[in-house]
């Protein structure tokens, strides 16, 4: 936790704070807010006596609007307490770290045993990815903590036919947490529910209606959950063009003509 925030920190936590306690979602939309609203609670102890830069120009002029630099101006040169924000803004990563390793451990041993849930749990605890992301305010910790915990839900979705639905409903739950996390959340509920499906279609005929009808309920919930969340927050109005922001103009003229860049700018 004494570490130096990294290059992208100062900007991910001003944007906790403008998510939670300015309702304004123009910084750092390069990731769903999941991660940053609860960094942005962890600073309510201190709120009261946080200034937020907002007469910079780099965060009210589009024409010279730079997240980079506002975190920096907001982090070290706003009079803020800025030990104190690093540490509260790290602190749910921290937690969430202990409780991925916690249960990765409590799954481990119940599928294999308790020597498979030590080991599980040592690896985990001298993986260098983990090392490196579990003490910063990132995105890669939640979403390795929600794909577990999702992997485990339609573990049991499947494997416990009666208790179907309540397993169902905290899927829904999962994913719409996965998806407000990290974009690539997409990627780990399609081979999930893949897997689901494949696993389905084994099952015997008179059960498979019941289970394509539930599977399909989980995998719309997450979207109504999402929309709500969208409208309750705000979050779907967009204050600011990103295309006409300097620094997305010069990549855009830069890459046109590279296809690659073409078709990741159209996903």
């Amino acid at each position: 936790m004494a570490d130096t925030p990294t290059y992208d920190e100062p900007a991910n936590m001003a944007a906790s704070y403008a998510y939670v306690y300015r309702n304004d979602y123009r910084l750092y939309p390069d990731n769903p807010p999941l991660v940053k609203i609860l960094a942005g609670l962890s600073l309510l102890p201190i709120a009261g006596k946080m200034n937020f830069p907002s007469q910079l120009p780099i965060y009210n002029d589009p024409t010279q609007f730079d997240l980079y630099k506002f975190g920096t101006e907001f982090l070290y040169r706003s009079g803020n307490p800025t030990r104190e924000i690093i540490f509260l803004s790290r602190l749910p990563n921290i937690i969430i770290t202990v409780l991925l390793g916690l249960s990765l451990y409590l799954i481990a041993t119940k599928l294999y045993g308790p020597k498979a849930g030590l080991l599980a749990l040592f690896l985990f605890s001298f993986d260098p990815n983990i090392r490196g992301h579990d003490h910063i305010l990132a995105f890669d910790i939640p979403l390795a903590f929600l794909s577990l915990l999702a992997f485990y839900l339609i573990y049991q979705f499947i494997k416990l036919p009666e208790k179907r639905g309540l397993f169902g409903l905290l899927l829904a739950f999962a994913f719409a947490a996965g998806y407000l996390t990290k974009f690539t959340f997409i990627f780990v509920a399609l081979i999930l529910i893949v897997y689901a499906l494949w696993s389905v279609i084994k099952l015997d005929n008179n059960k498979i209606k019941n289970s394509f009808f539930l599977l399909i309920v989980t995998c719309l919930m997450p979207f109504f959950l999402l929309w709500f969340f969208a409208i309750s927050t705000n979050y779907h109005k967009i204050t600011l063009d990103y295309d006409k922001l300097p620094i997305i103009a010069s990549a855009n003229k830069l890459y046109k003509n590279n296809s690659t860049w073409n078709l990741i700018s159209k996903l």
